[in-house]
This record gives structure tokens, C-alpha cells and sequence, in this order.
């Protein structure tokens, strides 16, 4: 549960894997479109880690509300799996057996973000694997990532990251 999850107190953190994104991070030119993107992805990874090593469980929470765990999991697996088709929130809601609006404000409770902020940042994410790892054009990207056409993958994702999905690509090419 995400809700009772809190970072470790730590004056002084001996991370040698941290202490690498960091030099890497102040060694980038900030100022370079390319070198923005590497930097948004250094962030990441140093957030990622930090929630992977160097978090508990908050003691004495109590956490109320949201959708039960198996839910959750069952929600997560089926949007990984469905991440190229349209998906509806009645569709999701379905899959709980609640109705879209109490669905929405569960959902919201239980991951932070609406349903389609969260689908918005999940196909986003796959994006960013694809466009790291492949040479596949833009356009069948965007359909892989469950975008209806290439403008509007390219819209949304300058939107979010700061930079076209060319230039992403571009930028871990080099």
C-alpha cells in the first residue's frame, strides 16, 4: 500500500549507486534540450531508487478507503496488458464492480491520480521505453502505446516530458 510507505530518516546516506546519478546529474549541460531529457530520466531514477531502497512502513496509520489490494493489482495487471487499446472508465470500473463515479474516487484514492492521468502516464512511460530501446517509427510507437494517431501521441508527450518523442529518441541515441 503506497498510502503507508515513508522514506527512512538518514542524516548521512552511504549510496554508491545514488552518488553516480548524482555526479551524472551536475555534469549535464541543463540548458541543452537532449541533455534536459537525460536529466529528467537521472531524476527518475533517483526517485525510483530511493522508493525501492530506502523506504518502510509508516507506523500507527491507519489507511481507509480505496480499492482492496487484490483490485488494485487485478486494475494494474489488465492496464499493462491493455495499455494499446481504448480503454473507458466504465470498462475499469466494471472490472471492480462499482459504479464509474464511486470507481473514480476510489481509484483516485487508492494511486494519487484519476484514472486517466494514470493511464496518460502509464502508456507515457511505455513510450519511453519503446522510444529508448527501439528504432521503431513514431507512429507505430503511438499505436503500441494505445495513442490514436502519432500528432496526438507527439502532443501529449511534449506535453509531459518537455521535448518531442524525436527528440527523446534522439537524445539516448547519441
Amino acid at each position: 500500500e503506497p498510502r503507508e510507505m515513508q522514506l527512512h530518516e538518514a542524516t548521512f546516506l552511504d549510496d554508491p549507486q545514488q552518488a553516480v546519478r548524482f555526479r551524472q546529474l551536475v555534469a549535464l549541460n541543463w540548458a541543452e534540450p537532449g541533455e534536459r531529457l537525460l536529466t529528467n530520466s537521472l531524476a527518475h531514477a533517483i526517485i525510483d531508487h530511493a522508493v525501492l531502497h530506502q523506504t518502510g512502513r509508516r507506523e500507527g496509520l491507519r489507511v481507509k478507503g480505496g480499492l482492496a489490494p487484490h483490485q488494485r493489482r487485478q486494475l494494474v495487471d489488465y492496464i499493462e496488458a491493455s495499455l494499446d487499446q481504448p480503454l473507458t472508465l466504465g470498462e475499469l470500473a466494471l472490472r471492480c464492480n462499482l459504479s464509474e463515479y464511486h470507481f473514480a474516487r476510489m481509484f483516485r484514492a487508492s494511486f494519487g491520480l484519476p484514472p486517466h492521468q494514470y493511464l496518460l502516464a502509464r502508456r507515457l512511460q511505455r513510450a519511453c521505453r519503446l522510444l529508448r530501446m527501439g528504432t521503431l517509427p513514431l507512429g507505430e510507437v503511438a499505436l503500441l502505446c494505445g495513442f490514436a494517431s502519432a500528432s496526438h501521441f507527439s502532443n501529449r508527450f511534449r506535453q509531459a516530458l518537455g521535448a518531442t518523442p524525436g527528440a527523446y529518441r534522439a537524445a539516448f541515441a547519441s
